[in-house]
């Protein structure tokens, strides 16, 4: 049985054929998923990959036992894809926000069909590609936030001068305030 998938939600899918596209469809399911219900949970062991076809999902993390939503996804974004590496495990969970369609792709035939059509794995890998590129970037920005946060509360300057950011050029710019914050930080991981 196969299931009919809408090929302009994803970029994925942009630079792939009608055959890739037919056996996509051929090995794809679709599950629906109501507010609140997981899709999967960081640490398990990856079955496949999910692209939402319609609806909302929130990707969380568990760090140390506080669970951190990171974003929300909609319709054209891969769930799971993570889980397409070694060790195979996601490392993150996933839960439905609203009532949310997903289009799922088993990992063992996922992963013959991509090692059967080049253009099929190109397409995909492409797709996690820009993805984790857009996650380093956000969590770029995120952490700038919270150093300037950080910083901006402990009184630091939230900014260095060129010389004082200059590291390996000749000079050793004075202990910036970041150090000393970090030394604030260390009793407090004891």
């Amino acid at each position: 049985m196969s299931t009919q998938i809408d090929f302009t939600l994803s970029p994925a899918f942009e630079k792939l054929g009608p055959e890739q596209r037919d056996k996509l469809e051929e090995i794809a399911f679709s599950q629906k998923f109501p507010p609140g219900k997981y899709v999967f949970h960081q640490g398990e062991e990856s079955w496949g990959v999910y692209l939402v076809a319609k609806g909302l999902a929130g990707v969380e993390v568990d760090v140390g036992g506080q669970v951190v939503g990171l974003h929300e996804v909609g319709p054209g974004a891969l769930l799971g894809w993570s889980g397409l590496t070694p060790p195979h495990t996601f490392t993150c969970s996933a839960i439905a926000i609203q009532e949310t369609e997903l289009i799922g792709f088993r990992l063992d035939e996922l992963q013959a069909a991509m090692d059967a059509d080049e253009t099929l794995a190109g397409a995909f890998l492409g797709a996690i590609n820009g993805i984790v590129i857009d996650r380093l970037r956000e969590t770029q920005n995120r952490l700038a936030e919270f150093v300037s946060w950080y910083r901006y509360c402990r009184g630091y300057p939230l900014s260095y001068s060129q010389e004082e950011a200059t590291i390996g050029r000749g000079k050793r710019p004075k202990a910036p305030e970041w150090t000393r914050a970090l030394e604030d930080l260390e009793p407090a991981r004891r």
